[in-house]
């Protein structure tokens, strides 16, 4: 089921420009538009390469508080 690159980019903290970059890397044609739609593969690949980096600034957060 697609989802909006907006929520993807809030999920992962990363931006905008990061992850059309990475995407458009890995051969995928994408818009630089937080509201167009990726499909399931492009959301795994994201979780995949930025999900352990929002997982550890949470971490981070954390601790700090």
């Amino acid at each position: 089921m697609p989802v909006k690159l907006n929520k993807v980019l809030k999920d992962l903290n990363v931006g905008l420009q990061t992850v059309v970059d990475y995407l458009r890397g890995k051969r995928f044609e994408v818009e630089s538009n937080p509201n167009v739609r990726i499909p399931d593969e492009q959301y795994t690949l994201l979780v995949k390469e930025f999900g352990e980096v929002a997982c550890s600034k949470k971490l981070h957060r954390q601790k700090r508080t």
